[in-house]
């Protein structure tokens, strides 16, 4: 299993799909978790970081869930810093 993921994916948030970018990693050092940045130079990602648990959906059709690790107001509105639990989805 690779340690890292970039490409593109999905964000299925509130019944929506949101087309990003994903540069992910497995965090090591804590197995069953894994981190990154999604972004959208089209979108303002912000409605995102509010609604909670999200899901991440890779072209190969994994999903895994997330969190925004800062739901607060963002120097950038189109990349959010993300964090899963569980099986990383790549």
């Amino acid at each position: 299993m690779p340690d890292t993921y970039m490409g593109p994916a999905d964000i299925l948030h509130a019944g929506i799909s949101t087309p990003v970018t994903a540069r992910l990693s497995a965090d090591r050092s804590r197995p069953g978790t894994w981190e990154g940045e999604i972004r959208s130079p089209d979108t303002d990602l912000r409605h995102i970081a509010l609604t909670g648990m999200n899901r991440i959906r890779l072209p190969d059709g994994s999903t895994a869930e997330f969190t925004t690790t800062d739901a607060g107001p963002h120097d950038r509105p189109d990349t959010l810093q993300i964090k899963g639990t569980g099986p990383a989805p790549f």
